[in-house]
């Protein structure tokens, strides 16, 4: 390679040697926290306040098989809210793949992955998906963007029926964008459902007429953290997405709408690192106001969440 960068099969060689001298890793990543929302129904009024208890546990194994690495992943998650039961919600998925080194600084993982999701005392919805992931750098940027299709099934106590979805996600930070060691993280987004729907409001109609599962969405979130001592940092966030459903039922008008929601979200962070004396957690507060600005009457809202998370690697 030295004396010949582009012959292939030396490229491919030294991709095996480098393969095989990784070590086989098992990493186990836990949020565990507690918080409030003051609507967390997303109702345009009445909504009553509540507290939610939420977790999420990822575990990400990495192996040498052959001359190839092999990443498999599981994750699962769930919502536990205090006074409304058919909020509580819970998530289990799986994807397994390739990794493979794209070039020195950039790796490609595709993957194919299923999924179960649990709402409202029931059974919700099974999914099967594809991913690609590409993970990087380029000088003092770290990148991560995900493509995602996949194919989900409703259970039939809801609305939605079955159908196609997708979803482009990435992360770029930015390290040291105002001072020494702060951090500029970007995460716009892409995502587009092609879920269809059922009659469930009482009246005659198509179910052509009732694609609320239906829609695309583009949005982004951008952060920004600064260190205020050597295990406390600083945060100040904001989102925004705009969501164009297919059609919609306006429950106040008794009409049909293209709909258009118009969701924003303000937030700051206060984030302890190491508070168990390790290298391997931290704790987090968060407090975001949630704001959708909707052309239909029951479509907007307005929520408070304020919630603490406890994170741990292993």
């Amino acid at each position: 390679l030295s004396y010949e960068p582009g012959n292939t099969e030396a490229r491919k060689g030294s991709d095996r040697v480098s393969a095989r001298m990784l070590p086989n890793t098992f990493q186990v990543f836990t949020e565990a926290g507690a918080g409030y929302e003051s609507n967390p129904q997303n109702f345009a009024s009445g909504g009553r306040d509540q507290a939610v208890f939420f977790g999420r546990v990822l575990l990400k194994d990495e192996r040498t098989l052959w001359d190839t690495r092999w990443r498999t992943t599981a994750l699962f998650s769930g919502n536990l809210y205090s006074k409304d039961g058919d909020l509580n919600y819970g998530y289990a998925g799986a994807a397994f793949g390739p990794v493979y080194a794209v070039t020195p600084t950039m790796t490609f993982h595709p993957s194919i992955g299923v999924g179960a999701a649990y709402f409202d005392h029931h059974f919700f919805y099974s999914e099967v998906f594809g991913s690609a992931l590409f993970e990087g750098g380029e000088g003092p940027m770290n990148y991560v963007v995900r493509y995602r299709l996949g194919y989900r099934s409703y259970n039939d106590f809801f609305p939605s029926t079955n159908g196609g979805f997708a979803d482009i996600t990435t992360k770029f930070l930015f390290p040291a964008v105002i001072a020494k060691d702060d951090l500029f993280v970007f995460s716009p987004w892409w995502r587009w459902s092609g879920i269809g729907s059922v009659d469930n409001i009482g009246f005659v109609i198509s179910p052509d007429d009732f694609r609320t599962g239906r829609y695309n969405e583009i949005g982004a979130r951008v952060e920004y953290f600064k260190p205020v001592t050597d295990n406390v940092v600083l945060g100040i966030n904001f989102s925004a997405l705009e969501r164009y459903y297919s059609r919609a039922f306006d429950g106040i008008s008794f009409t049909f709408v293209d709909r258009r929601d118009f969701i924003y979200a303000p937030g700051i962070a206060v984030i302890i690192r190491n508070p168990y004396v390790t290298h391997q957690s931290s704790m987090r507060f968060d407090y975001r106001y949630e704001r959708d600005n909707s052309n239909t009457e029951l479509g907007s809202y307005t929520n408070h969440i304020a919630t603490v998370t406890f994170f741990n690697r292993y």
